[in-house]
């Protein structure tokens, strides 16, 4: 039950002139008990309650043991009234409450065997020290925990690092360790390539079926002025296409040059165009 339902039900069953602030610390009592002598959790950890704040909260015993609340407080008016032999007899009755709720508890959730922590309870470890005879708060109990600084261990064993890697005859990649060790990683050579890299260069389309490699034929000054496209094009128009070579063996290439106007034999070129003179 809530804590201001449980007021409520005892201002109705003993109407009395007490503020709710007082008569939620009864109640704090009674939830102490609860807390320490069933559910043994410290007494610097157990939960307090202010009626304007927690009014609504629920409180720790569940029915059908939550009537050991509105028992005590009943006791509690009769002894502040000055009821001593009502206040007996309620107290009385709400020992033999408690008594039913603790044996309860300890069988169903064995608080002292640390269990209890399934169940939404637990056992303080400050509490164990306090029960030790620790007499500090539960800061100076946590500091505690806490030792000296150590003294500074050995220098472990010097690490194996990688000093370096190679790549032996049978093209096997090897890795050395700085210890003198050494792992064959396995062969790393690719495939043969097919074909000759500078045909690949100075003809990428393959245009020069006939040719066997243009590079020969290309000077170092015109390979320095002409780009790969213009050297594969013109092999190819005078290699593939139907030219008044197309008939008889491939002429050997004497020059390549940039046309500039000193043929002026030859038609359709333009200044500035790439023009091959054959032998």
């Amino acid at each position: 039950m809530k804590l201001s339902e449980i007021i409520s039900m005892v201002d109705d069953i003993k109407p009395n002139a007490f503020s709710n602030d007082t008569k939620t610390q009864w109640i704090n009592e009674c939830e102490g008990l609860v807390q320490t002598e069933v559910m043994l959790i410290s007494p610097d950890e157990c939960v307090r309650y202010d009626y304007q704040q927690n009014s609504n909260d629920e409180l720790l015993a569940k029915a059908p043991h939550d009537k050991i609340y509105y028992v005590y407080l009943c006791a509690m008016i009769d002894f502040a009234l000055g009821e001593y032999s009502k206040y007996q007899n309620t107290m009385q009755l709400f020992n033999a409450h408690f008594g039913e709720y603790m044996r309860f508890f300890a069988k169903n959730y064995h608080p002292a065997d640390g269990e209890c922590v399934n169940c939404g309870y637990y056992l303080s470890a400050y509490g164990l020290a306090k029960l030790g005879g620790f007499s500090g708060t539960q800061e100076e109990w946590i500091a505690s925990l806490k030792g000296e600084k150590g003294d500074k261990g050995d220098t472990g064993d010097t690490g194996n690092g990688i000093d370096g890697v190679s790549i032996n005859s049978d093209y096997h990649l090897i890795l050395h360790y700085t210890n003198g060790n050494s792992v064959d990683c396995g062969y790393c050579r690719g495939p043969m390539g097919i074909g000759d890299m500078q045909k690949s260069i100075y003809d990428p389309q393959n245009a020069v079926v006939n040719a066997g490699g243009i590079a020969p034929y290309v000077s170092g000054a015109i390979a320095g002025k002409a780009d790969s496209s213009q050297l594969g094009a013109l092999a190819y128009q005078n290699t593939v296409s139907q030219t008044p070579f197309s008939d008889s063996p491939l002429p050997r290439l004497r020059n390549v040059s940039f046309y500039e106007g000193e043929m002026p034999d030859v038609e359709d070129i333009q200044p500035g165009e790439l023009v091959a003179v054959y032998e």
